[in-house]
């Protein structure tokens, strides 16, 4: 048991395992510093509960990283898709109608928390000394457009389509998207 110990703890970072996950795919650019994420949420390309739970535990593992490493260890965090032509539709609307239907408010606030940690967790990038990054090739629509809009650089591929799909329902964009893009509007130049 105590050679098991020593073995673990005379690991190098190269020889940790990397998390496994369902809907994310992360990799780690030591030369950079960069920490890439990429999405692939399954069966739609939106926020589905999993990849909230993946995106996160990833966030709290980067945080992590950075703490241990004295806040050296990561100068950028990219957020990207795996999707072609999507980067994320936003919200999981099945998984609203499911919700609404059977009356399950707790399940509906549980989600729209999971949702808030992620975006929270951006826009204060992970509380660390690192710079969040969005790239938006494809689509990002509603909470993928607010996703993107979190970050504190946001490069989007031309001919790209960001927007809030709210709007066409007069609806107002109530999770934080109209105040993040009130904030990139002002200060964006073109």
């Amino acid at each position: 048991m105590i050679d098991n110990l020593a073995r673990v703890i005379n690991f190098s970072e190269d020889e940790l395992p990397q998390v496994q996950y369902s809907q994310l795919t992360t990799h780690y650019d030591e030369k950079y510093k960069v920490g890439w994420y990429y999405m692939n949420a399954k069966p739609r390309s939106c926020f589905t509960s999993v990849l909230l739970d993946e995106i996160n535990d990833y966030q709290q593992n980067v945080k992590s990283d950075m703490s241990l490493s004295g806040q050296k260890k990561y100068n950028y965090l990219v957020l990207a898709s795996d999707v072609e032509g999507t980067f994320n539709l936003g919200g999981d609307l099945a998984v609203f109608f499911d919700l609404i239907k059977q009356k399950d408010r707790d399940g509906l606030l549980d989600y729209a928390v999971k949702c808030i940690n992620v975006l929270h967790q951006n826009i204060t990038h992970l509380d660390s000394e690192l710079t969040t990054i969005a790239l938006v090739q494809g689509d990002a629509l509603g909470g993928g457009f607010e996703v993107a809009l979190s970050s504190n650089v946001l490069i989007a591929e031309k001919g790209t389509k960001l927007g809030l799909p709210e709007v066409l329902f007069n609806l107002f964009p109530g999770m934080g998207a109209y105040s993040l893009l009130s904030r990139k509007v002002s200060v964006c130049k073109i």
